[in-house]
């Protein structure tokens, strides 16, 4: 079957209800938004399959009255495809009550329960006008009407109840009332009828007492009570015998009231009732502490230690109950105490240790252990029992309520399946339960099972022996027909060969594994004889013959690079190799076998493997037996994968733990530090689940829960971990893997962010006040919520190829700023460095844009077609010959245009190039240009001063132009 989750909500059974139900039915209404697209729907009573139907609603009937079922609906799309699947417990009522009477000689009501005995029945008596008097609860189906008026009209209802269900219909009696006096009544020695109020006693409890009277809780409560009473009466003058009669709530207050009854215990024929006046007057003399007599009734007056769950120590599965002075513990209905079957047996010893139907399993070092409740076994069967564990290989010990084992794991001592896979060693013990009387037809027996399941790469870290049994054959040889000789191969551990395997031993894959195959001749000719190893193979079970066989010595000759000889083959009565450990494609426990022979003293039995020697081990399927060759066998081992560096190997209390947790169909281990939180570990599924427990004091403590172990399974310290629970601290999981495309990039990135010895981490702790692990594809960080933002802000901008010190810098310059009051409320913009990105270059843009169009999801405008063109331009309408000329004459037009084209295209080879006007030169010469004979004169007589170095004999004054005269007389 398929199950299809999330695929559309229209399929999904919105909701799932009981509607009505019967002493003998229950229906079921469920809700579909739309059941087009369901083609039936599945209804499962007790997880079986019992009706199909296309109807959102169905009855299940012929059941049993007062009981709970569980109900499943599934929803079908075609014939295996489930869409959605809602669970609903659904009950039966109560039948009801017959033959309601009223006895008017003792002014008694009676009647008959349909259900069974244990049910409450609830009542009420009202006048004729419907004015109610008297209204309650009782548990035995007799009810005295005491003070009644004599002739006035009365009206009684009676309900049965069970699980705070009542029958639908009331039985109802009417009748004239009685007024009986209590002088007249006569006390009938054993009868069943129930006590009136002045034959028995009560006290009240300052606690409120809500239990069902058919539980097992109810029983012990009543057995402690009766015995609490007896030890007030005992140093009554008569011996005494207390039996309770009813508890009945206090309307409006938080009280009980419970009454009871003493009988005279030296009398055993008959129930002798004593005076409850004298049982008050000798209660009160005695004045015992917490305890007061007023006006006929006992005060309870101690305090509730049931109140709060600091006052006692009950499990979540049991019930506190209050004592005198104290209080014990009472496994709730359904539950009961397998303490006393525990090993070792649980402290404090007076509080049960509760589980459900009393199955429970102890997954211990060398052994385990089971049970179940003897009285849900006889509930389940209707009868007495008879048990056998293991087809009878073991015994079942019996207690007063348990049917319990404790043996060791070894097959052969107790018959325990044993089961490997990769990663798991299951050890099961299977109980057949069968009714003990002998019938024609049965339909109910039971197999209950117990399963222990070991990891197994515990099994070498902590010396658990796996009690696989080990095989080690040893084979005879009829050398001649007067001689037999035999063979045995032996693993050890080391190249001393002074320990070998005895037992079933895990190795690591690093590890050796040393051989000796030996000759066992018995003291009979050794000199003349030798021993030559043919071929050696490892298969994954017992049977050499094994379908897959790995190879690594083939003929004499080794085929797999870590084989070594550490003795010549053939040349003694012994051989002795090793190899490197290795592991087969099922990975399961590997047996060895070898294959060898014997020679005499003058043949040769040495094999030269220089011309064949095969590159890898083979698994080929071959037939070792040749000429009069033996194989040899020895095994089990188990190959466990090693650590990875760094790893700490885990402790035997750990795997204990763990190991526990899976023990039977699902373990439970409490976390109180986590604040009464309960955890689940499921190590076949690969789950955890934690929630809360009845304790839980503080909801958000399973949140708390949820992140430690999210932290744990990143390899986080416990020491660090555990602050989570903390109430200012947070975690953060921050993913990276897929931040970065190239797996060399993303290792290049992350040891960045990590820095050389972790030292751009540890600064990175220090400036936001977390811890910060990065572990795999992972970053784990804890500490306060500020600091998680600026690690997250780090990490991710690394991974974007932004270097940590940036972020660094940042985060100083602003712990820096943060000392500063004055600048604790203004802006830092001014003072954070600004980085810009250096580099990089620009995209191209594209040289050509293309901007897509407008969606619309209308169609293109349909191109009109030739006739369109034709209707709007009325070519249509023309006769074929006119169309033809016209058309002849649009060729001809465009002929002539390309005709005429053509013709340019040739004539414009023909046109003379345009050419350049041609220069006339001209014989005229340059005009003269006035030259200064006077400047020259004076520039040669300058230059001639100059050269001599002598003064001028006669400097010729300089006239000065007229208009500079002109302005000297106007300064």
């Amino acid at each position: 079957m398929v199950l299809i989750k999330g695929n559309t909500v229209h399929s999904e059974i919105e909701n799932l209800w009981q509607t009505s139900s019967g002493p003998d039915y229950y229906t079921l209404s469920w809700v579909v938004r739309n059941t087009s697209s369901i083609s039936m729907f599945r209804i499962y009573h007790q997880g079986v399959l019992h009706y199909t139907t296309l109807l959102t609603s169905h009855t299940v009937a012929s059941l049993l009255p007062c009981s709970k079922y569980l109900a499943r609906v599934e929803a079908l799309c075609g014939d295996s495809v489930v869409m959605s699947s809602k669970t609903v417990l659904a009950r039966t009522g109560p039948r009801g009550v017959s033959e309601l009477r009223y006895r008017p000689e003792d002014s008694t009501a009676l009647w008959i329960g349909g259900t069974r005995q244990g049910v409450a029945f609830q009542y009420q008596l009202s006048y004729d006008n419907g004015s109610t008097i008297q209204q309650g609860r009782l548990m035995e189906p007799l009810l005295p009407l005491l003070g009644l008026i004599e002739g006035a009209r009365y009206a009684l209802d009676v309900w049965e109840e069970c699980d705070g269900e009542w029958s639908a219909d009331p039985a109802l009696v009417c009748f004239d009332g009685v007024n009986v006096s209590v002088n007249s009544l006569v006390l009938q020695v054993a009868s069943t009828l129930r006590p009136n109020e002045d034959q028995v006693l009560a006290f009240i409890v300052p606690w409120l007492m809500v239990l069902d009277p058919k539980t097992e809780p109810w029983a012990e409560l009543k057995r402690i009570y009766e015995k609490l009473l007896e030890e007030l009466l005992k140093e009554y003058p008569v011996k005494t015998r207390v039996e309770l009669v009813a508890f009945k709530e206090l309307e409006g207050k938080s009280k009980t009231k419970i009454t009871f009854q003493g009988f005279d215990a030296s009398i055993t024929d008959v129930d002798l009732p004593l005076p409850p006046g004298e049982q008050l007057d000798h209660i009160q003399s005695l004045q015992p502490p917490n305890i007061t007599v007023k006006d006929g009734i006992i005060y309870w007056d101690d305090p509730d230690e049931c109140a709060t769950p600091d006052l006692n120590r009950c499990d979540a599965n049991s019930l506190c109950v209050n004592t005198l002075n104290s209080y014990t513990c009472v496994c709730q209905h359904g539950f009961y105490d397998v303490g006393p079957a525990f090993v070792p047996p649980p402290t404090p010893a007076s509080h049960p240790v509760c589980y459900e139907k009393g199955m429970f399993t102890q997954c211990l070092t060398r052994s385990m252990a089971g049970g179940i409740a003897k009285a849900f076994l006889i509930g389940y069967f209707g009868g007495d029992v008879t048990v056998v564990l293991n087809e009878g290989r073991c015994t079942m010990e019996e207690s007063k309520t348990l049917y319990h084992f404790h043996v060791l794991r070894k097959p052969s001592q107790c018959g325990t399946i044993r089961l490997v896979n990769r990663t798991h060693i299951e050890f099961r013990n299977t109980l057949t339960v069968t009714l003990s009387r002998e019938r024609t037809i049965t339909r109910r027996d039971l197999k209950v099972i117990w399963k222990c399941i070991y990891p197994r790469n515990y099994v070498r870290n902590n010396q658990i022996n796996v009690d696989l049994e080990w095989i080690t054959s040893h084979s005879v040889v009829e050398y001649n027909s007067s001689h037999q000789l035999g063979l045995a191969m032996t693993m050890y551990s080391d190249n001393s060969f002074s320990y070998g395997y005895r037992d079933s031993i895990a190795l690591h894959l690093s590890d050796v594994l040393f051989f000796e195959v030996a000759l066992l001749t018995n003291n009979t000719f050794a000199s003349e004889v030798l021993l030559e190893v043919i071929s050696c193979w490892a298969t994954e079970s017992p049977d050499p013959q094994d379908e897959t066989k790995g190879f690594f010595l083939l003929d004499g000759c080794p085929v797999d690079s870590t084989f070594h000889w550490l003795s010549v083959n053939g040349v003694s009565q012994r051989s002795r190799f090793s190899i490197h450990m290795f592991t087969m494609p099922k990975e399961l426990p590997i047996y060895m076998h070898c294959l060898a022979r014997i020679c005499s003293h003058d043949e040769d039995c040495t094999t030269n493997c220089t011309t064949k020697r095969l590159s890898k081990r083979s698994t080929a399927r071959w037939d070792p037996y040749i000429n009069v060759a033996v194989v040899v066998s020895a095994g089990p081992l188990m190959v466990t994968p090693e650590a990875a560096p760094g790893t700490k190997l885990s402790n035997w209390d750990e795997a204990l733990t763990m190991i526990y947790v899976v023990g039977g169909t699902m373990g439970v281990l409490m976390l109180t530090m986590l604040g009464h939180i309960k955890a689940t570990l499921d190590l076949i599924e690969g789950s955890i689940t934690v929630c809360t427990t009845k304790k839980t004091f503080d909801p958000y403590a399973v949140v708390r829960a949820r992140d430690l172990i999210k932290l744990l399974a990143r390899s986080v310290p416990f020491e660090q971990a555990v602050r989570i629970l903390e109430d200012d601290m947070a975690c953060d999981i921050i993913k990276i893997g897929t931040l970065v495309r190239t797996r060399e990039r993303f290792v290049k990135r992350r040891q960045r962010l990590i820095g050389p010895k972790g030292s751009t981490l540890k600064a990175l702790e220090l400036l936001t006040n977390c811890y910060v692990m990065v572990q795999g594809n992972t970053v784990s960080a804890l500490g306060p919520f500020n600091g998680l933002k600026e690690v997250r802000k780090v990490v991710l901008d690394t991974m974007k190829n932004i270097h940590p010190i940036y972020n660094i810098k940042t985060l100083m310059i602003k712990r820096e700023l943060s000392k500063d009051p004055e600048l604790r409320l203004q802006s830092w913009e001014r003072f954070l460095p600004n980085f810009r990105h250096k580099n990089l270059t620009k995209r191209k843009e594209p040289k050509k844009k293309t901007t897509k169009k407008e969606y619309t999801p209308f169609p293109p405008q349909q191109p009109e077609s030739q006739i369109d063109k034709e209707l709007a331009t009325g070519e249509f309408f023309l006769r074929e010959s006119v169309k033809k000329r016209k058309k002849m004459e649009e060729i001809k037009v465009k002929q002539a245009e390309v005709l005429s084209k053509r013709q340019e295209e040739r004539n414009r080879a023909f046109i003379p190039p345009k050419e350049k006007p041609v220069m006339k030169k001209t014989n005229k010469a340059p005009s003269e240009a006035k030259i200064n004979i006077e400047a020259i004169k004076a520039k040669v007589r300058k230059a001639k001063t100059k050269k001599l170095g002598a003064p001028s004999v006669n400097p010729v004054p300089q006239t000065k132009p007229a208009h500079d005269k002109k302005k000297k007389n106007k300064g």
